[in-house]
């Protein structure tokens, strides 16, 4: 008995491989019930030691100079 038929003188279809199966690392951090909860009172303490931070601070101070001198008008008076 054969599979193929003797009318059938198409190739086989080939099926494409399946997607690799991520790591369990990975898989882990996909699925909703592991996601890590960040509550208000966390970003507010985060917050707090970011602003006593120098660093932080001057970082800040010139993305604001930065974005304050695209939005100076040239006058060409």
């Amino acid at each position: 008995c054969s599979y193929f038929s003797a009318s059938t003188s198409a190739s086989p279809v080939l099926q494409p491989f399946p997607p690799p199966t991520p790591p369990p690392s990975l898989t882990a951090a996909l699925t909703s019930n592991s996601r890590p909860f960040i509550s208000k009172e966390k970003v507010r303490e985060t917050l707090l030691v970011l602003v006593q931070d120098n660093q932080f601070l001057d970082m800040v101070y010139r993305a604001l100079l930065n974005d304050q001198l695209k939005v100076i008008p040239i006058c060409s008076c």
